[in-house]
């Protein structure tokens, strides 16, 4: 299905982009949050910091790709 993103009132087409990324972003903090609860409480401190450090080593792989 294509559709024509030049005509037509602007306030939908955000909104059918937005809504998916949004819930995305929402789902992947929820997941994070609960793994580094997990981590924290069975695993240990320094499992919880290699959490971390993998975490944001990815974000800023993804960032200067």
């Amino acid at each position: 299905m294509t559709k024509d993103l030049t005509t037509g009132k602007i306030m939908p087409i955000l909104v059918n982009f937005t809504v998916p990324l949004v819930l995305g972003n929402l789902f992947q903090l929820t997941y994070n949050a609960v793994d580094s609860i997990i981590v924290g409480h069975f695993v240990g401190k320094e499992a919880l910091a290699a959490v971390f450090t993998d975490y944001f080593s990815g974000i800023n792989v993804h960032l200067f790709v």
